[in-house]
């Protein structure tokens, strides 16, 4: 996969302020969020949404809906789990969102050194991994540089959304979410059992392997996945 297989998401305005209000009503979250800042929190929450109904639209725009959403709380994010159903199957889509790695410089980098967040709990084998498919999206912006800059605001967290958006330069998601790649479960645990090295790990968290550029699928490849089931 190259640069020009990433998908740019559609997202209005209207979507930020909603998320951020939605995010709003759930400020106090369980301390698997590290106990990070509640303005970080409120960022990381407000992408969870921002990605939800951007990847939502962008398949619905190819006639693919899903019968619900659930919101999953993580170590770094706040992701999706989408529900798709069909006469036959269920299938559940989990989707993770992440900002860029403070020492990633453009898509090529993240393409040749990001993966796929898979987290690996405790001794779990790949086989017991849950999620049928795993997506991901990234919004371009850099952590450390995002998450110092909120932290700088010193910011009340209550003042009007409107205000708030402006504060925390929302406005910054409108260009910059991007669909970027996703895996089925068996081409997964095919890829990881033939790997001599088939984790890696970040903030005492350990993640299943799975490169962005040489193991993840094409993102306009899973539409043909979806009509396929």
């Amino acid at each position: 996969m190259t640069r020009k297989d990433i998908i740019k998401l559609s997202i209005t305005e209207a979507t930020i302020l909603n998320a951020t209000e939605k995010a709003r009503q759930q400020i106090i979250f369980h301390d698997n969020l590290r106990k990070r800042e509640p303005i970080i929190q409120l960022d990381s929450k407000i992408r969870g949404y921002i990605g939800e109904v951007g990847l939502k639209a962008w398949f619905a725009s190819h006639d693919i809906h899903f019968a619900k959403a659930n919101t999953m709380k993580t170590a770094e994010n706040m992701d999706i789990d989408l529900v798709y159903e069909t006469k036959n199957q269920t299938l559940h889509l989990e989707v993770k969102t992440s900002l860029v790695a403070d020492k990633d410089r453009n898509w090529d980098d993240i393409l040749r050194n990001r993966d796929i967040k898979l987290i690996r709990r405790k001794n779990q084998k790949i086989e017991e991994l849950t999620g049928d498919l795993h997506l991901q999206i990234y919004f371009y912006g850099h952590r450390k540089k995002r998450d110092n800059f909120l932290k700088s605001l010193n910011l009340n967290l209550n003042i009007p959304i409107n205000e708030l958006y402006e504060k925390m330069q929302l406005q910054h998601y409108l260009n910059n979410t991007y669909f970027i790649g996703w895996i089925d479960k068996p081409t997964l645990i095919q890829q990881i059992n033939h790997k001599s090295r088939k984790t890696w790990a970040f903030a005492k968290r350990e993640f299943w392997l799975c490169n962005l550029g040489k193991d993840a699928k094409k993102p306009i490849d899973i539409l043909e996945y979806l009509y396929q089931i």
